[in-house]
């Protein structure tokens, strides 16, 4: 805000303006928070090194890997290689999509699937389950299950702060 010749930042709104920021990039994981369990780097917690290379025919065999990443990229490389074309060669025939103007843009445009019929089994199936189903409305359950656990005291794990004291202390580990 500007008054005269000097000018004056609202500390408020700038604060504001800051913890929105923050909470943007928080989100787009741009920004990480170090003890945080939700907001931490979750590359942090890969193996490096050599505890990486210990475990690595391992995970890639679990994964159903190769080891040797430039394989791995070639072979996805090529199967979408081959997709592509197929795409484009029967993009002219194919009845299902089309592509059409709105507003100047060209936006692709699916068929909708045709509706299958449902088959006997689960027709079947939803019928039984809906004879075994109380007639109830789900309000008339949870609400009188929400006053008994509401009317019931808080628990108190702790009943004295000297056990509360004895327990060890939480490490934090960098």
């Amino acid at each position: 805000m500007r008054e005269g010749k000097e000018e004056h930042i609202d500390r408020k709104a700038y604060t504001l303006c800051v913890v929105e920021r923050l909470q943007e990039a928080l989100r787009r994981h741009e920004v990480f928070v170090a003890p945080s369990e939700r907001w931490s780097d979750p590359r942090a917690k890969l193996l490096q090194g050599a505890a990486w290379e210990a475990v690595r025919g391992q995970v890639c065999q679990t994964l159903g890997r190769k080891e040797n990443a430039a394989e791995t990229l070639a072979a996805l490389h090529t199967e979408l290689h081959t997709a592509y074309h197929q795409t484009r060669a029967n993009f002219a025939t194919n009845t299902a999509i089309r592509i059409e103007q709105k507003e100047g843009q060209d936006h692709l445009v699916l068929t909708p699937l045709d509706r299958l019929e449902e088959p006997k089994s689960l027709l079947t199936l939803r019928r039984r389950i809906t004879q075994r189903l109380p007639p109830v409305d789900l309000p008339e359950v949870v609400l009188p299950l929400r006053m008994r656990v509401m009317a019931m005291p808080a628990p108190r794990i702790f009943p004295s702060p000297f056990v509360r004291s004895s327990l060890p202390k939480p490490a934090i580990l960098a």
